[in-house]
């Protein structure tokens, strides 16, 4: 196990890359849109898509349809192919933020997807996962985009890397990564299958942590550890949680069970939560603090905002990420990585990386 990775103190973890992509420009906004010939109407990620042409327009969309899939299956990760240069930049705005830990951009980079969607040979799309990491600085040299990244602030401090793989829900471009609906259906071996898949690029491009994210249910966990077993190389992982409310993964499932289940693992680094309302992380940790084997937690919940369809704009919830009260229940409750997931981009990162430097000095409410 990578005994380095992570550290007594916390660390601070990037935030959402899609969500940094729209700040620096490279979406457009939608609330409804024509996608495989139905009118749906989905999540922040259907909301805040990324299109080669920024001029496109909600009936161009609806009327193209094809093209719609081509250019966006791929949601964040088709920077790659469209404006490489920006995942570069994007990282380096999270290193500047105060990240200690940044995630190559490829959660949405499926294998079948490139293949599909792009035309592309199996091949081609394995190169591609691994050029997601890479930016071609001439026709014979690919440099790692996050290395690259970590390279240029190697003399302020050193960062770490983890590759980024979402769950099997990503390569449906359904949404039901958020519901895990496809467990249901889908052979166990299947979801095996598609992690040996993502996984093997990203360790043969050299990186030797990979963080398994949005994982709706345990049979997926369970899918993963299997692959992970499968694939037999010598490297770290931990496997993260989107929760639907303080006690349930997005599946259904006993978030506490699922955590047990899985916690035995030799080669996992710890148990995240992410894509989760800041609101419910407490509990979430509380549930599970007999349940882990020391485990740490890596938790990157979602700003806590709130979107309202009626007037296409988010508000502030209940509880909003961060603050200085959440971490200090976090940390006592073992969390060791505090990062960000939709909705939080390099400023609120910045802001977290402030507050944790408060609890890493020892501040503590008087």
């Amino acid at each position: 196990m990578d005994t380095h990775f992570i550290q007594e103190k916390i660390q601070v973890l990037d935030g959402g890359f899609g969500t940094e992509l729209q700040t620096v420009g490279y979406n457009i906004q939608f609330s409804l849109l024509m996608f495989r010939g139905f009118l749906m109407c989905r999540s922040e990620i259907l909301e805040l898509l990324f299109l080669r042409d920024h001029k496109t327009t909600v009936n161009e969309a609806q009327e193209n349809n094809t093209q719609v899939l081509q250019n966006n299956s791929l949601w964040s990760a088709a920077a790659l192919f469209d404006k490489p240069e920006l995942i570069l930049q994007i990282h380096k705005r999270f290193i500047e933020a105060g990240s200690d830990i940044i995630l190559t951009n490829t959660y949405q980079a499926c294998i079948s997807t490139m293949i599909n969607s792009r035309g592309m040979t199996k091949a081609a799309a394995e190169s591609s996962l691994k050029v997601t990491l890479m930016l071609p600085s001439d026709k014979a040299k690919l440099v790692s985009l996050a290395k690259q990244a970590v390279e240029e602030y190697s003399v302020q401090k050193k960062v770490k890397i983890a590759g980024s793989i979402g769950p099997y829900g990503v390569l449906l471009n359904d949404g039901s990564e958020y519901n895990g609906n496809y467990i249901d259906e889908l052979e166990e071996q299947v979801m095996v299958d598609y992690h040996m898949q993502q996984t093997i690029p990203l360790l043969q491009a050299g990186l030797k942590v990979i963080a398994y994210e949005t994982v709706p249910s345990c049979t997926e966990a369970m899918a993963i550890l299997k692959a992970a077993d499968a694939i037999g190389l010598s490297y770290n992982f931990w496997i993260s949680f989107s929760c639907k409310d303080d006690e349930q993964t997005n599946h259904n499932e006993s978030f506490c069970k699922s955590v047990e289940k899985i916690s035995y693992h030799p080669n996992i680094l710890g148990i995240g939560i992410n894509c989760t309302s800041p609101n419910y992380i407490t509990p979430l940790l509380q549930s599970v603090s007999t349940s882990v084997n020391s485990l740490p937690f890596i938790i990157y919940p979602n700003s806590g905002e709130i979107y309202e369809s009626d007037t296409k704009k988010w508000r502030n919830g209940k509880c909003t990420f961060p603050n200085i009260e959440q971490l200090m229940e976090w940390k006592d409750l073992g969390a060791k990585v505090v990062g960000g997931c939709c909705r939080v981009g390099a400023e609120k990162i910045k802001e977290l990386s402030m507050l944790v430097a408060k609890l890493n000095s020892g501040y503590s409410v008087s």
